[in-house]
């Protein structure tokens, strides 16, 4: 039987021709209509020479007939390996409403990603696969997964961090899974769903009070102690305004090294957990906007969507955030995943003093701290 090396192994031409086929859903679910899909799992590791992995196999329903429930596989907290991925890739073609596959570290190889390409490249849901940390994965896997989001375009989101996939491949990848969310959001025709937490109203309050003073689009840096005195009023704090000292303006005003100040500028500035206004992290956060802009025509007057908030801080960052972090980002503008963020909510919602300071800031809701006052007896 004719053969080809990959990797460093033998691999069977006719398996890697057969994958990449078309295939019907439902005729593969037929297959195994008188079994679960539990029991499904275990046959293919058998036909794949492969032993069922216990926690996978609990993946899957155990009840016949029970196709169409399962949204997500994570196989990123288990090892299954570049073989073991084999029959999970099968069960995926006979799961129609899979819409995120992670496989993240688990040793995979270009021929994994080869098979897993092939199945989504026809898969009728699936819109995330997450790889990050195979750093098996090379220039030939990059291939295979850039050929994936050209000819799927309802592939919206591919991670391939810390691979060996080059980064202009890495980034051909990326700006074809954004074309793909640009192509599905005007496809239904959904307008933007902004967020009407307390915290988003004071921000376009805020905004207001700017856009009213400013002048070719700055404010002298001494709009900031106006700015300040709106933020209580805003709160409802005006009579503590006597509590802050002409001292506490001038280090406010000091704190921008401009004599006039951009919205950026002011509003970061303004934040009352001491954020420092840092004009090339101002930078690199809206180009990450720019770079999920639904309507990329309109520049930072466009909108991104809150349901790719993690994938926007890893870009960011770049790492993914913890399930903490995500929560507390959502928390704080009361956001869900229909919502949608404008430039003047991203920012200060992915503002951090530094890339590696992890506390997640914005302290709309919080009442400044003013100068503590000495009691003498």
């Amino acid at each position: 039987m004719p053969v080809e090396r990959s990797s460093g192994k033998e691999v069977n031409v006719d398996l890697h021709t057969s994958a990449g086929q078309p295939y019907d859903v439902q005729q593969l679910q037929s297959e195994f209509h008188a079994i679960s899909p539990a029991e499904a799992y275990a046959e293919l590791c058998q036909r794949f020479q492969c032993h069922a992995i216990t926690a996978v196999a609990a993946m899957f329903p155990g009840g016949v007939g029970q196709w169409n429930g399962i949204t997500e596989l994570n196989l990123s907290r288990l090892y299954v390996g570049p073989k073991g991925v084999r029959p999970v890739v099968e069960m995926c073609k006979r799961l129609p409403a899979l819409r995120s596959f992670n496989c993240a570290n688990n040793y995979l190889t270009n021929d994994s990603v080869y098979f897993i390409t092939r199945m989504a490249m026809f898969h009728p849901a699936l819109e995330r696969i997450e790889l990050s940390y195979n750093e098996f994965i090379s220039w030939t896997g990059g291939t295979f997964l850039t050929e994936l989001v050209v000819r799927n375009t309802n592939i919206k989101e591919v991670g391939i961090r810390s691979t060996a996939i080059p980064i202009r491949v890495a980034e051909a990848v990326f700006e074809q899974t954004r074309r793909n969310c640009v192509l599905a959001y005007q496809a239904v025709g959904r307008m933007p769903k902004p967020t009407n937490h307390p915290a988003a109203i004071h921000l376009r309050t805020m905004k207001r009070f700017f856009m009213d003073i400013q002048e070719n689009g700055t404010v002298p840096v001494s709009a900031l102690v106006d700015g300040f005195r709106e933020h209580l009023r805003i709160l409802g704090q005006e009579r503590d305004l006597s509590k802050y000292t002409e001292s506490f303006f001038e280090t406010l005003c000091r704190r921008v090294p401009q004599d006039r100040i951009t919205w950026e500028a002011f509003i970061v500035t303004l934040r009352t957990d001491g954020s420092l206004y840092d004009a090339d992290f101002v930078k690199k956060v809206q180009r990450v906007f720019l770079e999920f802009n639904i309507e990329p025509l309109a520049g930072t007057e466009g909108f991104v969507e809150v349901r790719d908030l993690a994938a926007m801080f890893t870009r960011l960052y770049g790492e993914p955030p913890t399930p903490k972090e995500l929560a507390n980002m959502q928390s704080l503008l009361g956001l869900n995943d229909t919502m949608t963020l404008h430039w003047d909510e991203f920012l200060p919602l992915m503002y951090i003093r530094g890339p590696k300071d992890k506390c997640m800031a914005m302290g709309w809701n919080l009442s400044p701290l003013y100068i503590p006052t000495m009691l003498h007896f």
